[in-house]
C-alpha cells in the first residue's frame, strides 16, 4: 500500500500526499493480519450479519445493505460492507461496518459515523484484503 501512494505521491507535492495520507498508513498497519481466502456469504450468513447490524443501528426498519465483501482470517469471516439507515439526527447515507462472523454469530466491531471514522473502516477492511 505504501509503495502505492508513494508512487501517486511524487514530485513537489509529495510531503502534501505524505502527511495527507498518513493517517490511513497508519490505520492499516494497525490492523490484523491479511485474510486467507475470499469467502462468498450464503443467504443464511448474510441474514445473520445484516440482522446484527440493524441491532446496533437507530433506525433498523430503515436499513438498506449493499456491498459486502468477506474473507476468511484465523479468529473467523471478516465481513465489510455498507449499509444505509436514519441516524437519530433523520439524516441518510451510505456507512460503512466491520464484524467477524463465527459459526451463526456476527460481532459488528465498527460502524462509520460519515466523518474520518468512516475512512478508517474502509481503509482497515482494504489492508486486510476485503473489498467492498
Amino acid at each position: 500500500m505504501l509503495k502505492v501512494l508513494l508512487s501517486v505521491c511524487h514530485g513537489e507535492r509529495g510531503v502534501i500526499c505524505v502527511v495527507f495520507c498518513a493517517p490511513l498508513l497508519l490505520t492499516a498497519c494497525a490492523t490484523r493480519e491479511r485474510i486467507s481466502r475470499v469467502v462468498l456469504l450464503d443467504y443464511e450468513q448474510i441474514s445473520h450479519v445484516q440482522e446484527s447490524v440493524r441491532a446496533v443501528l437507530d433506525h433498523p426498519e430503515t436499513a438498506n445493505f449493499f456491498s459486502m465483501g468477506a474473507g476468511e482470517t484465523t479468529d473467523g469471516i471478516l465481513v465489510c460492507g455498507n449499509v444505509n439507515a436514519k441516524s437519530k439526527s433523520g439524516s441518510t447515507g451510505y456507512q460503512p461496518f466491520r464484524g467477524t462472523l463465527v459459526g451463526q454469530r456476527f460481532a459488528v466491531e465498527k460502524i462509520g459515523d460519515g466523518l474520518s471514522g468512516s475512512d478508517e473502516i474502509r481503509a482497515s477492511c482494504l489492508a486486510q484484503g476485503v473489498l467492498f
